[in-house]
């Protein structure tokens, strides 16, 4: 009974999660494989009736230590790049603590740090990325939060779109990106062997979506610019 049990958990997962766990353990991750999604909403979010613990704020390099001991201090070099190189951060704070944090960037060029991968951003958008909020906040709309936020920053700088990478093993970020507006506006099988690296693009979603959206367990964000929630505008993760 065990044996199908995990059979079962096995063929719901997304197939290319499933490939990849199998080339990891065969391989010694000599070949890696992942499909993700870049993803677009096209006007600035109208975010209203927030409620929930967390402030938005603008991000400093003073808040580096605490925002690095939320993931992993190693990352501390990294969050120190993107400021010297002029990305933004947006913290979210509960008290004194922070408890979140977004990036985002509004160069034309951004190289994505898991894969590498070369995105062009349009003129009149705005990348958002590498967001992590601490779980016991995850559900009270703190993640909506960062984004009437954005949509400020939006305003400041003139630009009409928000875009996104996810990855397709992440079902419940996509499904909260969908649920806010997101589209998916192009699909990524990225492709590692060795050390060379290859990226096959086709326009819009890819045939696995249905899989990749699959209802993931636990429960979805659920806030303030979600349809249903009877809240006007914003359609964004």
């Amino acid at each position: 009974m065990d044996f199908f049990r995990r059979l079962k958990k096995i063929k719901d997962l997304p197939p290319a999660f499933v490939l990849q766990v199998l080339l990891d353990r065969m391989t010694f991750q000599f070949v890696q494989v992942r499909r993700f999604y870049l993803m677009a909403y096209s006007s600035i979010p109208d975010v209203r009736g927030l409620r929930g613990p967390g402030l938005i704020r603008n991000g400093e390099p003073t808040d580096i230590g605490a925002m690095a001991m939320l993931d992993t201090l190693e990352r501390q070099e990294i969050f120190r790049q993107r400021f010297g190189a002029g990305d933004h951060c947006a913290v979210a704070v509960a008290g004194s603590r922070i408890i979140g944090y977004e990036w985002f960037t509004s160069k034309r060029f951004h190289e994505e740090q898991r894969y590498l991968y070369p995105l062009s951003v349009p003129d009149d958008a705005i990348y958002a990325y590498d967001a992590f909020i601490l779980p016991e906040f995850r559900i009270s709309g703190v993640w909506v939060r960062f984004k009437k936020h954005l949509a400020e920053q939006m305003r400041e700088l003139g630009r009409q779109r928000i875009i996104t990478l996810i990855d397709s093993h992440n079902a419940l970020s996509l499904k909260t990106h969908v649920r806010f507006g997101f589209t998916v506006y192009k699909s990524v099988l990225f492709v590692r062997v060795g050390g060379k690296r290859f990226f096959l693009e086709r326009d819009g979603a890819s045939p696995g979506i249905r899989s990749d959206l699959r209802q993931p367990r636990g429960r979805l964000l659920r806030g303030p610019g979600f349809p249903g929630n009877g809240t006007r505008g914003g359609r964004t993760r």
